[in-house]
């Protein structure tokens, strides 16, 4: 199948399916409990101060702020869910409570309270007001005077009526004051004295009540009797039947808007809207009964239905027009000599929208021009002189009553005719040139198998030209090519469009918005309305400019961008725009229907556009909660907060954002619609400016929170001036603490120094004991008796070499390692001839060991060598050994010093039976050394262990000291 026929098929079979019908239609919006109303039967609607949408229905209450529902209901302060009426006083939100009475709304609150003296009247059903005076109907129709004090019964009175009378309505017309509908007529009432007087109405219905009323002018009156709607003259006290319907006890059955229309509910479920002449009437809806018809402050009219939920009218100055089935649109023009808009069509007739319905043009409609009967058009270019149209692939002209043709080279998307006269031809294949004589064409070569979607010519004659690939300028048969690399959006040109003033051109592309000045230099525009997909674009009357885009209709003024969507009644995906100057309305197709808008009801409707109400709902310091005010005292400091705010039914709530500025910082900015997160609020008393910002960046609603945030404990200036002192005081007494501490640590170190050179002279002194030196003279006299006078020679000078030795050592408390195993091997060899052969010792060093780099506490090893010899191996017969072992192990000298001698428990046994304790005086000396040096630095040890634990074949003591290695 060909492409062409598919993509005609399928277009076809979409508009088919979208709606069938034909007529008007006015946009209408519904709301039922799945969208969060509290009930479904609605009794009366209003609106309050703050913009805030009311409804009464009977479920309780619900609070409408354009985007979310809340319901109230009797655990609310209600004192019942059935709410049948509603009234915004200067003061407060009242509610009508079927058998509770009346209830006030508090804000701050957020909840309702009864009001006192006001249960006179167990069930109230409506509220009226007249010469600034309130009064309450019941559900017998008995009427109550609300006053400060309380309720006052007002008993209706008629004169010769002995029954007491019901009251449906009160209304102040201007010829005779305060008048009351009521169940046998309409009466003036006198508020003052609280008297009744019936009107005599010629040609009402004698045996009717007056349910509804309301003021056409100043000397009529629509009133809604039984049978029908009645026009009564109060001057002449006549009526006469305006439409029939059934009214009864229908007390909210009239209401007139502020553009003076009429809206007409009965009660068989019929809704009509009537012009404010009431000549023209027009049937809106059916099969719904409505109980209240209500306008709200930004001209939206709402319906409050009975088991319907609630119908919102969101645009009264919108019509739209569905044009006939399977109609595959090209063009939309205002014909000038019918003056309504013209659809053309490829696979239709040229058809026409008048007032009332979709018509296609025939031959029975003589007044329509003879090139629209009977032609399939699809572009239409009307003049002074001729008429241009083409159909197919032929454009005719039509000159009084000839009519010429010439074979355009494709489909005709488009036709412009030139300052010269010549005839410019836009189709899928390229530009087509026809002269004036309507006898030659050309093909343009620079625009051959281009796609032409827009014709234009500027002041000085320069042709425009948009394909599907870029902007091309004419000027003198020479032709220039703009395209993204010269700042469109894109280059697929779908409009283009010359500014009011003639100053340059608006270019239509797939991705955006451009502007074409008079020198040819591209504008584009960052604003996101201007980036979307631009179809068509006109200027109205103000010199506003509409722009058609995939999203809907941007409307650019002075620099601001507004747009209009689907939510505000208009279509969401237009494809054509014509603008009538005449009447000043905007049309615009799409698809499957025409949609037209009365632009002067549009700015009236739209008039405060640019302004918003700001309400803070709650707000949430820390779980300190405060509701519907801008003035918070909070008890405790708190450091950040959420306001949930709202902007009562704002129309354009897709459009702005929120910013708030604490005192004099930076501006924050939320997308967020509903709260808004603050950190870091100051302390004291702050100024917190929100804002609503447009994507114009004007402000829309600003509103200023006042916050006092107590200073805290920790940052008040006596506390800080208090702690400031406890801390320098900690610092001083710990500084004093550490500083005695160091001091102590210094002295104990000293004393510790002292007592360790104390115990070295003590340990010399031990070694120097007489016993000691006794023994070596001894040993002296018996090498000289003996006359063995190279032993004696020997002896001495060995003897004098270890005093000088262990004299040095004295000299300094901590030696190498290789002057401590000098001098115990000189006190080994002094020992090794006293004992004449009877003793042997081996000393052997690791050999990782630098013994001239590491050192150790002077005279260390010597009193356990000692404690050897003496204990150990002196008490034996037979020959003694000793073996000392110098060892690295994990950065600490670890020494052994072994010996083959009688062992530790025999030691002990012998020296119970003797009185010499001197080398018992050398380790207890050891000891007290050892404990000293730990007080300097960890690390000393020793352990005496007897050998035969170790192994039984062994004798013997080994004694393991631990050293840190020192350098």
């Amino acid at each position: 199948m060909n492409l062409n026929k598919c993509l005609f098929t399928f277009c076809v079979l979409v508009i088919w399916a979208g709606n069938s019908t034909l007529g008007q239609e006015r946009p209408m919006i519904k709301f039922t409990p799945s969208d969060g109303l509290g009930h479904a039967v609605v009794y009366r609607i209003t609106q309050d101060r703050d913009g805030i949408i009311w409804f009464s229905t009977d479920n309780g209450l619900t609070r409408y702020d354009g985007e979310t529902f809340e319901n109230f209901t009797a655990s609310d302060g209600l004192g019942s869910n059935f709410i049948f009426s509603l009234h915004q006083n200067d003061t407060s939100l009242l509610v009508a409570a079927y058998g509770q009475g009346i209830a006030a709304y508090h804000a701050d609150e957020n909840r309702f309270n009864a009001l006192p003296q006001t249960h006179a009247v167990k069930h109230p059903i409506d509220f009226m007001s007249a010469a600034n005076k309130l009064f309450v109907v019941d559900r017998d129709k008995q009427m109550y005077a609300l006053t400060q004090n309380g309720i006052k019964p007002i008993p209706v009175k008629i004169r010769d009526v002995s029954e007491l009378l019901g009251v449906y309505q009160i209304m102040t017309l201007p010829l005779i004051g305060v008048t009351i509908a009521y169940s046998h007529g309409l009466a003036q009432f006198d508020v003052y004295q609280n008297k009744f007087e019936a009107i005599p109405l010629r040609g009402f219905p004698p045996l009717s009540g007056a349910y509804s009323m309301v003021r056409v002018d100043d000397e009529r009156v629509l009133v809604a009797a039984d049978d029908g709607i009645y026009e009564v003259n109060i001057t002449r006290r006549n009526a006469k039947l305006f439409m029939k319907g059934s009214f009864k006890n229908h007390s909210r059955a009239l209401f007139k808007d502020r553009q003076g229309n009429f809206w007409i509910t009965s009660l068989n479920g019929e809704l009509w809207f009537c012009s404010g002449d009431l000549a023209k009437q027009e049937r809106l809806h059916q099969g719904v009964i409505i109980n209240q018809i209500f306008q709200d402050a930004a001209d939206n009219v709402w319906l409050a239905t009975y088991g319907e939920g609630v119908f919102c009218f969101p645009a009264m100055y919108i019509r739209s027009y569905h044009s006939p089935r399977g109609m595959l649109v090209t063009d939309l023009q205002i014909y000038p000599d019918l003056g309504q808009p013209l659809i053309l069509s490829s696979n239709f007739f040229a058809t026409l929208i008048p007032q009332n319905s979709a018509l296609t043009i025939t031959d029975t409609k003589s007044e329509f021009p003879a090139v629209l009967k009977k032609k399939v058009v699809v572009a239409l270019l009307d003049t002074t002189y001729d008429e241009v149209f083409a159909a197919g692939t032929y454009i005719y002209r039509q000159q009084s009553s000839r009519i010429d043709s010439i074979k355009s080279i494709a489909a005709v998307s488009c036709l412009q005719r030139t300052t010269k006269g010549d005839l410019l031809v836009g189709t899928g294949r390229g530009l087509l040139k026809i002269d004036s004589s309507f006898r030659n064409s050309v093909v343009i070569d620079e625009l051959r198998q281009r796609k032409v979607r827009a014709l234009g010519q500027d002041a000085n004659g320069v042709l425009l030209v948009g394909t599907d690939d870029g902007l091309f300028i004419g000027n003198n048969n020479r032709w220039t090519r703009l395209s993204m690399d010269e700042g469109l959006p894109n280059n697929h040109i779908n409009t283009l469009h010359s500014d009011r003033w003639n100053t340059g051109f608006w270019i239509g592309t797939n991705e955006g918005l451009a502007f074409l000045d008079q020198k040819h230099r591209v504008t584009t525009f960052k604003h996101p309305f201007a980036r979307q997909r631009c179809n068509a674009i006109v200027t109205d009357n103000n010199g506003t400019v509409w722009v058609a885009t995939n999203q809907g209709l941007v409307a650019i003024n002075k620099g601001r961008f507004e747009l209009y969507t689907n939510v505000d009644g208009f279509p969401s995906d237009i494809i054509k725009l014509v603008y009538d100057h005449d009447l000043q309305r905007l049309y615009a197709l799409s698809w499957n229907n025409l949609t037209a808008i009365d632009l002067k009801y549009f700015w009236h409707a739209h008039r405060d556009t640019g302004s918003a109400n700001l309400l803070f709902k709650e707000i949430n310091f820390e779980g300190q909660v405060f509701r519907n005010t801008d003035k918070v005292n909070l008890e405790t400091s708190a450091n950040y907060a959420t306001l949930e705010y709202s902007v009562p039914y704002y129309q354009n709530r897709k459009q702005w954002r929120i910013r708030y500025r604490v005192n004099a910082e930076r501006p924050q900015v939320f997308d967020s619609k509903t709260t808004v997160a603050m950190y870091e609020i100051p302390y004291g008393e702050s100024k917190i400016v929100f804002q609503i910002i447009d994507f114009n960046n004007q402000v829309l609603a600003a509103r200023t929170l006042t916050v006092y945030n107590p200073i805290p404990l920790v940052r008040e200036a006596w506390f800080l001036i208090f702690m400031t002192i406890a801390f320098v005081a900690a610092v001083v007494w710990v500084t004093r603490y550490f500083v005695r501490r160091k001091n102590l640590q210094k002295e104990m170190v000293l004393l510790a120094i002292q007592q360790q050179m104390d115990l070295e002279h003590k340990a010399l002194n031990n070694m120097l004991s007489p016993h000691f030196l006794n023994n070596a003279i001894n040993s002296i006299q018996t090498f000289v008796t003996r006359n063995d006078q190279r032993s004696t020679l020997s002896y001495l000078s060995k003897f004098a070499k270890l005093m000088r030795a262990n004299l040095e050592l004295l000299e300094n408390s901590v030696v190498p390692l290789k002057k401590e195993i000098r001098n115990l091997e000189l006190y080994l060899t002094f020992e090794t001839l006293r004992f004449e052969g009877r003793l042997s010792y081996e000393i052997t060093q690791d050999e990782k060991i630098d013994a001239d780099s590491v050192s150790l506490p002077s005279l260390i090893l010597q009193p356990f060598v000692e404690n050897a010899i003496w204990h150990g191996i002196l008490p034996k017969e037979e020959k003694g050994q000793l073996w000392i072992c110098i060892s690295n192990i994990d950065d600490k000298l670890y020494i052994t010093i072994d010996d083959n001698g009688i062992g530790i428990l025999a030691s002990m046994a012998m020296r119970k039976t003797t009185t010499d304790d001197k080398p018992s005086r050398g380790l207890a000396i050891v000891e007290k050394r050892f404990a000293v040096m730990n007080r300097i630095r960890t690390g000393h040890s020793f352990k005496i262990i007897d050998r035969s634990k170790l192994d039984m074949r062994l004798s013997g003591t080994r004694v393991e000291i631990w050293l840190p290695m020192l350098s």
